[in-house]
C-alpha cells in the first residue's frame, strides 16, 4: 500500500494537475451551463417518473465532459503523454466511444432518443472498447470475453445512468469510484489510467458543489452515460493486476452500488411484470427514502457503501484468492438479504413504509411462489435461498477465520487442510439444514 502513495508524489505531478484542472473547470463552467439551460428552457420538470419536486436545469454533463477533457489535456501538456506516449490509458477508439455516448446523452436530454438508437450507439461504443484492446476476462477465449465485455460496458454504463435518481448520488459514486480506480491504477503500474481517473474524480467533485442536495443543476444523460462508460473501461484496465480471480471480482466491487441497484430494479420489475427499461421511482435510493431517511442521509449511506466496497477492491490486490472469494461470498449473501428486504417496501409517495404488507409485496410473493411451484415442486423460496446462502456464509467464515488466525495468508499446510476440510463442512452444514 505504501508503494501506491509513494507514486502520488512530485514524480507524478501530472495526476494532481489532471484532477486539479478538472475540479476548477467544473466549478467555473457549471454555473454558466446551468444559466444557459435555464435561459433556453432546458429544465427537468417534476413528473410521475421523476423523484425531484422542483424544476432543475439540465445539461450539467457538458461541464463534466469539458472538465475531463481539460484535465487530461493539461496533464498531457505537462508531459504525462496520455494522448500519444507510452502511458496511454485510453486509446482514441475509447475516447470516440465516450464522445458518441455524450452525443447520445445530449440527444436524449433534449429530444428523447429512441430506445433502439440508444442500444445501437452503446453497442458501437463497446465495439470501440474492444478495438482499443480492452476486454473482460483478458486472455480468455474470445467466445466468452467478447460477450462479457459487451455485457460489462453496456451494463455499467446504464447502471450508472440509473443511479442518477436523487441529488448528488451519481456524482458522489463517480468521485469515489474514480479515486479508487486511480489508486488501483497506481498499484498495478498503470499511471495513464490514474491520470484519466484523476480527471473523472475532479470533474465529479467539482460538479457536486452544484449537484449536492438541493441540486441547482442535473448532469443529465450527457453526463451520466460518458461517466459510467469511462469508469467501466477503467475497471477493465485494472483487471489484470491481481490474477484472474481478483482481477474479475475487484472491478465488480468498485462498482458494487450501481450494479446492485440495477440488478435489484431489473429483478423486481421482472417479477412484477413491469418493463425493465422504463423510468421509475423504485430504485434502492428511492426505497430507502420511503423508510423515512432524508435524501442527504441516503446519499451519505450509499456513498459510504461505495467507499467501503472501493476499499475492499483495493485491498483485494494484496489478498489471497481464497480470501477474496470468501469476502465476495459474504457480500453476495448480504446483498441478497438487503434486496429481499427492500423489495418489501411499497412504491408510492415519499413516506414512511407501512408496517402491514402492501399489495405490491403480496404480488411479488405470489409471483415468486408460482415460480417455485413450477420449478421446485412447491418448495418455499425462502427455504431454497437459505439452503444456498448458509453454506456460503459458513465456508466464508471458516476461510476468513483461518486468515485472521495467521494474520494473513495461512501457511501452505494450513491451506491444504482448509481445501480438504471445506467439502466436508459444506456437506455437514447442508445435511443439518435438510
Amino acid at each position: 500500500m505504501s508503494d501506491v502513495f509513494s507514486l502520488l508524489s512530485a514524480a507524478h505531478a501530472e495526476i494532481w494537475v489532471s484532477g486539479g484542472i478538472a475540479v476548477l473547470t467544473t466549478l467555473a463552467f457549471t454555473p454558466l451551463v446551468a444559466h444557459v439551460a435555464r435561459a433556453y428552457g432546458l429544465i427537468d420538470r417534476p413528473s410521475s417518473g421523476r423523484w425531484h419536486d422542483r424544476p432543475v436545469a439540465l445539461l450539467g454533463g457538458i461541464a463534466i465532459a469539458t472538465a475531463i477533457g481539460a484535465g487530461i489535456l493539461g496533464a498531457s501538456v505537462l508531459g504525462a503523454g496520455v494522448l500519444t506516449g507510452n502511458e496511454v490509458s485510453y486509446p482514441w477508439p475509447v475516447w470516440a466511444g465516450a464522445g458518441l455516448l455524450f452525443v447520445l446523452g445530449m440527444s436524449d436530454d433534449l429530444l428523447d432518443a429512441r430506445p433502439e438508437a440508444k442500444v445501437l450507439v452503446q453497442v458501437v461504443a463497446t465495439a470501440a472498447v474492444l478495438q482499443g484492446g480492452y476486454e473482460f476476462w483478458r486472455g480468455g477465449p474470445g467466445w466468452a470475453s467478447v460477450p462479457l465485455t459487451f455485457l460489462w460496458v453496456i451494463g455499467v454504463t446504464n447502471a450508472f445512468n440509473l443511479i442518477d435518481g436523487i441529488d448528488g448520488l451519481a456524482a458522489s459514486v463517480a468521485a469515489i469510484t474514480g479515486s479508487t480506480l486511480l489508486l488501483m491504477g497506481l498499484a498495478v503500474g498503470h499511471v495513464g489510467l490514474a491520470i484519466v481517473m484523476a480527471a473523472v474524480m475532479g470533474a465529479a467533485v467539482g460538479f457536486l458543489a452544484y449537484n449536492a442536495p438541493p441540486a441547482s443543476v442535473f448532469m443529465g444523460d450527457c453526463g451520466s452515460l460518458p461517466l459510467g462508460y469511462l469508469l467501466a473501461v477503467g475497471a477493465l484496465d485494472v483487471q489484470g493486476g491481481g490474477g484472474p480471480v481478483v482481477g474479475t471480482l475487484a472491478p465488480i466491487a468498485v462498482l458494487a452500488v450501481p450494479i446492485f441497484d440495477t440488478t435489484f430494479v431489473t429483478a423486481t420489475r421482472l417479477i412484477r411484470g413491469q418493463p425493465v427499461a422504463e423510468g421509475g421511482t423504485d430504485h434502492v435510493h428511492h426505497r430507502l427514502i420511503r423508510l423515512g431517511a432524508s435524501e442527504k442521509q441516503v446519499l451519505t449511506v450509499l456513498a459510504v457503501a461505495s467507499a467501503g466496497f472501493g476499499g475492499l477492491a483495493l485491498s483485494a490486490l494484496w489478498m489471497s484468492a481464497s480470501l477474496v472469494v470468501a469476502s465476495a461470498a459474504l457480500c453476495l449473501v448480504m446483498a441478497g438479504v438487503l434486496g429481499a428486504y427492500l423489495a418489501t417496501i411499497p412504491e408510492g409517495e415519499r413516506a414512511e413504509a407501512p408496517t402491514s404488507p402492501s399489495s405490491t409485496t403480496e404480488r411479488i410473493t405470489e409471483r415468486i411462489g408460482a415460480l417455485m411451484r413450477r420449478f421446485f415442486g412447491g418448495v418455499s423460496w425462502k427455504s431454497v435461498a437459505g439452503v444456498l446462502a448458509d453454506p456460503l456464509v459458513v465456508s466464508a467464515a471458516f476461510i476468513i477465520a483461518l486468515h485472521l488466525r495467521h494474520g494473513g495468508t495461512p501457511p501452505s499446510e494450513w491451506t491444504i487442510l482448509m481445501e480438504r476440510a471445506l467439502p466436508g463442512i459444506v456437506t455437514a452444514n447442508t445435511s443439518c439444514l435438510g
